[in-house]
């Protein structure tokens, strides 16, 4: 297991893997761009857009040349669609009232007016007006009726009302199928967040509980059940929390390991932690995961049988890392060759590699984010794995 050839091969697979894999997520993103430039070559609403930052009367000119027909409404609320992403506030909402001033709209017509300048307000950062518009629109039915829950679901998320959130999550306020129950979730561990900032661990706890029945593979909600118990020196509770982390989704398993260690060091029990960790390595196997079990390891048996370890593991499961990781702690004879390892891994690319993604968008982050900053959707960003990942 220690021989040149093993080493280099492993190299080959993980640096070929590495290159095949770098061209989906590039390839994506570039279609992505591509496509984003078409669109907006091809619209004639984003060349009047800017028309209207060159010329602020050009926005109220091309109104007036509308005529007041109801052929023209659609015409209406896509420019006012067009200014509002522009940051054109106050032009996209003059235009909407405008457009509610106008006589012979029907009920429809009305609805879809006052939504878009709810948006306008709530874009403009004039969150009453946006709430009052939305709540009135949300009693309704309809297409609109439905958007405008959404909408005001967003809305109370974006300025932290986290109890209205959630009662509009549960009445439906959006067609989330499956997902409903995983952003209902988080919602009550943002409440549970800030229990514990008061210091109000009975709250925290019920919400925690209530986040748990909500969604059972909510990770956020036993990390942060498990922070509560180590702060009560709940040390066993809060080991049992954190290994519960492994049939949630094993992926987050590297998230808990400073917890996990801090846990089993106050109880003395670095052997149990040892014996989880190698039936995480076995299920999911990860570099961070290893890693730590490498110590343990060298802790209890010495180096040379970590070392025969951990070669046994890279070539089971041979990833960038886990190969960096091999070279840090492998005792060859040739200086030159082992240099020349090193310096062929310490690339930019490498270091370029994300350390989480979206499941939903495929967006890339560099730390843990609850909710996708890209596509906004709850509990889909977790540390990538395999080839490229941990």
């Amino acid at each position: 297991m220690t021989s040149l050839a093993l080493v280099l091969a492993i190299l080959a697979v993980a640096v070929t893997a590495f290159l095949l894999g770098r061209l989906w997520p590039l390839q994506r993103r570039a279609s992505r761009v591509r496509a984003r430039a078409r669109a907006r070559a091809r619209s004639p609403l984003e060349a009047l857009g800017r028309l209207f930052d060159d010329d602020p009367d050009a926005a109220d000119a091309f109104v007036a040349a509308l005529n007041d027909g109801p052929e023209t409404i659609d015409a209406h609320l896509a420019l006012g669609l067009a200014l509002r992403r522009r940051g054109a506030w106050d032009k996209a909402s003059r235009l909407h009232r405008h457009l509610l001033a106008r006589p012979g709209l029907s009920t429809l017509q009305v609805a879809q007016v006052e939504f878009q300048l709810a948006l306008d307000h709530r874009a403009a950062g004039r969150i009453e007006r946006a709430r009052r518009l939305l709540e009135a629109l949300a009693a309704r039915r309809g297409d609109v009726a439905a958007a405008a829950r959404e909408a005001l679901f967003e809305l109370e998320v974006e300025t932290g009302n986290w109890e209205t959130a959630i009662s509009l999550a549960r009445d439906g306020a959006f067609d989330a199928g499956g997902e409903r129950g995983s952003v209902i979730a988080h919602c009550l561990c943002e409440l549970a967040e800030g229990a514990i900032d008061r210091g109000d661990l009975r709250t925290a706890r019920e919400r925690l509980d209530d986040a748990l029945r909500t969604d059972r593979n909510c990770v956020r909600a036993t990390l942060l059940r498990a922070d509560i118990e180590a702060e009560a020196g709940g040390w066993t509770q809060a080991a049992a929390a954190l290994e519960g982390v492994l049939e949630q989704d094993a992926r987050f398993v590297p998230e808990i390991l400073e917890r996990l260690t801090t846990v089993h060091a106050q109880l003395g029990t670095a052997l149990d932690e040892e014996r989880f960790l190698e039936r995480v390595l076995q299920q999911a196997p990860s570099t961070p995961v290893l890693e730590r079990l490498l110590a343990l390891r060298e802790a209890r048996l010495g180096a040379e049988e970590a070392r025969a370890f951990l070669c046994t593991e890279v070539a089971r499961h041979p990833t960038l890392r886990g190969l960096s990781l091999l070279l840090q702690h492998w005792d060859a004879g040739d200086e030159a060759v082992t240099e020349a390892l090193r310096t062929a891994l310490a690339t930019p690319e490498l270091a370029r590699i994300p350390a989480y993604r979206c499941d939903a968008c495929g967006a890339a982050a560099d730390r843990l984010l609850w909710r996708c900053a890209d596509c906004g959707a709850w509990g889909t960003v977790a540390p990538v794995q395999g080839l490229l990942g941990a």
